[in-house]
């Protein structure tokens, strides 16, 4: 634990202005966060270099981290989410419109969910970038949040909060007893 006010690690890259959205991969190894000038960074926690760098032109609105060291996310000013793939060097686009205001994965990491504030909604594959499906929700988008198998996705908007259920993600194996 740290007893004084001394950090480990420091990022001060003035040229990026300020750091918009920043979270830590659900196993705590690496982080990524975004930038008011269009950049994406994705660093170990005990390193001092980017293991991944993306940049596009576009203010990064919101970030997320999946579960493992793999797959990151963010959405942009333009309505683009990106999912990036850093063990492939990859990514993949989908333009929702608007601004992306949020933007999560699934506890599997295997989804990932995203909105804007033109209330659109899409949850996608993130490896294939296959959508499952986009539609309007009822109001412009301001968070979102999924389940662990991602059979529930929270969506609050400027109007209320909705619940979906997503069937397609809620398989369970069978249960099979031998008597």
């Amino acid at each position: 634990g740290t007893t004084d006010s001394s950090s480990d690690w420091f990022h001060d890259n003035i040229l990026d202005e300020r750091i918009i959205d920043i979270d830590f991969s659900g196993d705590s190894s690496h982080f990524v966060f975004g930038t008011q000038s269009g950049k994406i960074y994705v660093y170990e926690t005990v390193g001092q270099e980017p293991i991944f760098e993306y940049n596009q032109p576009e203010d990064v609105t919101c970030a997320s981290a999946g579960p493992d060291s793999r797959y990151y996310a963010f959405g942009n000013q333009a309505g683009t989410l990106t999912i990036l793939d850093v063990f492939q060097g990859s990514w993949w686009d989908a333009e929702l419109g608007g601004i992306v205001t949020d933007v999560s994965f699934n506890g599997r990491g295997d989804h990932v969910v995203a909105g804007s504030n033109n209330k659109k909604l899409l949850l996608a594959n993130v490896s294939s970038g296959d959508e499952l499906w986009r539609t309007s929700a009822f109001g412009n988008v301001l968070g979102v949040a999924v389940s662990h198998r991602g059979e529930n996705i929270a969506v609050a908007t400027d109007e209320g909060l909705a619940i979906y259920y997503e069937i397609q993600l809620d398989n369970q194996p069978p249960v099979a007893a031998i008597t």
